[in-house]
């Protein structure tokens, strides 16, 4: 369901837990932004997820692309239309 945002509700509930003592101590709006821009780097490219057989999003991502690219070059073109 694409209107479901619980993805966006656990990075955030996941952000919420792992950063709290970090984002306590930011003393500027700098330092506030460098700590979440870092978390995110972290959570998309170093963090495995288990709901995405154990990949960061960032390389599921890459899997689930080059799935559909495979798909649309072997396959009927009328056949393939995306979920959301």
């Amino acid at each position: 369901n694409c209107w479901d945002n619980a993805p966006q509700e656990s990075f955030f509930g996941h952000m919420k837990d792992e950063l709290d003592l970090n984002l306590n101590k930011c003393q500027s709006f700098t330092k506030l932004q460098k700590e979440i821009d870092d978390y995110m780097d972290y959570y998309n490219n170093h963090r495995y997820q288990w709901t995405l057989n154990k990949m960061t999003p960032s390389q599921y991502r890459e899997k689930i692309n080059s799935e559909n690219i495979e798909y649309i070059k072997g396959e009927n073109h009328n056949r393939f239309s995306p979920v959301c």
